[in-house]
């Protein structure tokens, strides 16, 4: 199954270079009138995207910092597109086709942007991390390369724009040139990357404590990432080797991505509590409480107890019923902090809250299905705590090997 997604993740990155290349080679030689039309709406379309956007998610009710970060990014991203439209209507019409697009504000212009665009996923994989001192910390390699970069090139070191021929291009990978830019642009992405190093802590934080983490997936991760490396390779292309043609395709680009992670941002449920990492990165991997000897016995004593009292919680009572269910639900019922409420289950049971939660509404639900009853999957799924139907079956194919309604058949035709 992972070898399968992998290889599908690999081609859809294929598929995906290819049209963009196809793309780059077809928008190479477009006429002056062509360019303009596809430039202005680009443009337009961004302009669009990026204030109306922006203004929907401030408007929001719940505005966690990673919505307002994201908010305020598109915000400048229609702010400046709509300043290129702008100065297109008051030169009256584009930049002249024999000038290089690869000039030293638009390096600077792309690496700031490629800067911004990778706050939003860390704010929201570590809330609250993110300060003006850690932000600078970030962005001083950029400031270090764009100013190495700037002094070459009035030194004359390198050249101020890219290169004319693909040929005049691949002779000169490694110059300091080109080197530089890649740095520039590839900087941002490496530092994204440092965000699936958190992946496993993430997983583990939502499994011990919520019942249904469906909306706390972190798949949207991998997909951010790709849809960012291809935005880089093709600010990449732009500021190497494009031509006046060359950012109608990286315009595009630009929409398709902002509009695939709009909806992301819109609905974003985040598991931390807002400024959880503020003081520390790791915050989610140490325990809240320090565990000294004495209380640790003490702790290991009451654990028979306080599983007999999880278990009325969530049986007798019938909690496991509320697709809301989470693990700080239980302060109600237990007087024990996040860290060794996590530990009764971790310990007291072998397994996490969210794992025994669902063998609860899982064994739930074959009893409603063994009833043989005229009573629908869906309502099955909901009565039992699910938070969709997909979701139930999917958690009863992990547990049984088998679907609901198969499940179903099954012990119908037993009992007969």
């Amino acid at each position: 199954m992972k070898a399968t997604k992998a290889l599908t993740k690999i081609l859809a990155i294929i598929s995906i270079f290819t049209i963009i290349i196809i793309a780059y080679i077809l928008c190479y030689d477009l006429d002056y009138d062509t360019t303009k039309s596809l430039r202005l709406i680009s443009l337009s379309a961004l302009t669009i995207i990026g204030i109306l956007g922006s203004i929907m998610l401030f408007t929001q009710k719940e505005k966690p910092k990673s919505k307002k970060i994201y908010a305020t990014l598109i915000f400048l991203l229609g702010i400046a597109a709509f300043a290129s439209l702008i100065l297109i209507f008051i030169r009256g019409g584009l930049v002249p086709g024999n000038q290089r697009v690869a000039s030293p504000f638009i390096l600077i212009y792309g690496s700031v942007y490629g800067f911004l665009f990778m706050l939003y996923p860390i704010e929201v994989i570590r809330p609250g991390w993110l300060n003006i001192k850690r932000g600078i910390m970030l962005f001083s390699p950029i400031v270090i390369f764009l100013a190495s970069t700037m002094l070459f090139i009035h030194l004359g070191w390198i050249q101020k724009s890219g290169y004319e021929t693909f040929d005049n291009l691949t002779q000169n990978l490694l110059s300091l040139n080109f080197i530089l830019r890649i740095l520039i642009l590839l900087y941002p992405i490496g530092c994204l990357m440092i965000t699936l190093f958190f992946r496993k802590s993430y997983n583990h934080w939502i499994d011990n404590n919520y019942s249904s983490i469906q909306q706390f997936s972190i798949n949207w991760l991998d997909y951010y990432i790709m849809g960012y490396f291809v935005i880089i390779c093709s600010y990449i292309y732009v500021v190497t080797f494009g031509n006046s043609t060359s950012p109608i395709v990286h315009g595009f680009l630009f929409i398709l991505f902002s509009l695939a992670f709009y909806t992301k941002v819109m609905n974003q449920s985040n598991p931390y509590p807002e400024d959880f990492f503020k003081d520390s990165i790791t915050a989610d991997c140490e325990d809240e409480e320090t565990k000294d000897t004495a209380s640790e016995s003490r702790f290991i004593s009451q654990l028979p107890a306080y599983k007999e009292i999880v278990d009325t919680f969530l049986i007798e009572n019938e909690n496991f019923r509320n697709k809301d269910l989470k693990l700080l639900d239980l302060t109600d019922v237990l007087p024990l902090n996040r860290s060794y409420l996590s530990r009764v289950f971790n310990v007291g049971y072998g397994v996490s809250f969210n794992e025994v939660v669902n063998k609860i509404r899982i064994e739930a639900a074959e009893a409603e299905l063994r009833k043989d009853s005229k009573t629908s999957i869906a309502d099955i799924s909901e009565l039992c705590g699910f938070s969709s139907q997909s979701v139930f079956s999917r958690t009863f194919l992990k547990y049984n090997g088998i679907t609901p309604s198969t499940y179903r058949k099954e012990n119908s035709i037993a009992s007969n």
